[in-house]
C-alpha cells in the first residue's frame, strides 16, 4: 500500500519546499551479526518506521550490492521501503531519525536514501 496523503502537487516558486517527497529506503539485510532476520526488520518496521509515518508505505524485496568502506563490494538481501510524504522538514527528520535507528540496531555502515519529488494526484 502506497501512502497517498491527499490532495494534486501544485506549481512552487523558490525556496518553496515541495508538496510531497518520495524517501526510498535501501535497507541491507546483511550485518556483523549475521542476516537481519524477518521478525527483526518487521519489528523495526512497525515500531521505528510505521510509528513516524502511519498512512503508510511501499515495501519490497530487492537484491543489492555495493561497496563497503573496506573497498570490498558487497551482495546482499536488501529491503526497500518507499514513503510519500509532506515535503517539510518534520518529515526529513523523521527518515534521518530512521537511518540512524537502522543503523545502531543492525550495525550497519550506512541506509541507502533516494528522494524524489513527484506529482502527487488522487
Amino acid at each position: 500500500m502506497l501512502l497517498f496523503l491527499g490532495g494534486c502537487a501544485a506549481p512552487r516558486g523558490p525556496g518553496t519546499p515541495p508538496a510531497y517527497v518520495l524517501s526510498r529506503l535501501y535497507f541491507g539485510q546483511s550485518s556483523q551479526q549475521g542476516p537481519v532476520d524477518a521478525r527483526d526488520f518487521d519489528a523495526f518496521l512497525d515500531t521505528c518506521v510505521t510509528r513516524r509515518f502511519p498512512q503508510g508505505l511501499t515495501r519490497y524485496a530487492a537484491d543489492g550490492q555495493w561497496q563497503g568502506r573496506d573497498g570490498l563490494t558487497l551482495k546482499e538481501k536488501t529491503v526497500v521501503v518507499e514513503i510519500v510524504r509532506p515535503g517539510d522538514s518534520a518529515g526529513a527528520g523523521k527518515i534521518k531519525d530512521i537511518i540512524r535507528l537502522y543503523k545502531l540496531r543492525f550495525s550497519q555502515e550506512s541506509v541507502l536514501l533516494v528522494e524524489e519529488n513527484p506529482s502527487v494526484e488522487f
